[in-house]
């Protein structure tokens, strides 16, 4: 016997998912913002260094010292790629300019 042909339903495509435009927003304002941004956590990993290095030179138990000392290196390497990242996209904005 012959197989019957069974018809299927086209199913749909999905629907790629696109990033939202923002057309409000212009190229200047976002670079900004992302310049804010990383400006801000800069500068609160950099209060937060200082403040463990403060404890831990101050601190008279050896358990305190351990853990302000290693809170003080953890916080200076995030101060310090935040600092990188930000001088990256200083350096990338002014070579944009520049051209």
């Amino acid at each position: 016997m012959a197989k019957k042909k069974v018809v299927r339903k086209a199913s749909r495509k999905s629907v790629s998912r696109r990033k939202e435009v923002n057309f409000g927003e212009d190229s200047h304002s976002v670079v900004s913002k992302k310049f804010r941004f990383v400006l801000a956590r800069l500068i609160f990993f950099a209060v937060l260094l200082i403040i463990s290095f403060l404890f831990y030179v101050f601190s008279s138990s050896e358990l305190y010292v351990a853990v302000f000392g290693l809170l003080s290196v953890i916080f200076g390497v995030i101060a310090l790629t935040f600092l990188f990242i930000f001088l990256v996209m200083l350096f990338m904005q002014f070579f944009r300019n520049k051209k």
